[in-house]
């Protein structure tokens, strides 16, 4: 049986260390790989280290980041009519 544990975790994906030992408590030395999953559950991608792991999961985070133009809104523009004094009496 394979065991998750959680190392990393950022905006909707995990890190996991991946275990097969009969004790599913977590020992470094037992680590088979790493994984990265979604929140929910699903496996996404194996890796042999957790450094390729986390830049994967880097690399899902920069693709899911709406682009700038597409995130930044319009900004009001601040009239550009010349004042006109007023004639005091």
């Amino acid at each position: 049986m394979e065991y998750r544990h959680t190392i990393l975790q950022k905006h909707g994906y995990q890190v996991v260390a991946l275990t097969r030992d009969s004790d599913p408590a977590y020992a470094p030395d037992e680590v088979i790989g790493y994984a990265v999953i979604t929140d929910s559950g699903a496996k996404l991608r194996e890796e042999p280290s957790l450094e390729e792991a986390r830049l994967y999961m880097e690399q899902l985070l920069e693709e899911d980041r709406p682009s700038r133009s597409d995130d930044a809104r319009p900004r009001r523009r601040k009239s550009v009519r010349p004042k006109v004094a007023k004639q005091v009496r």
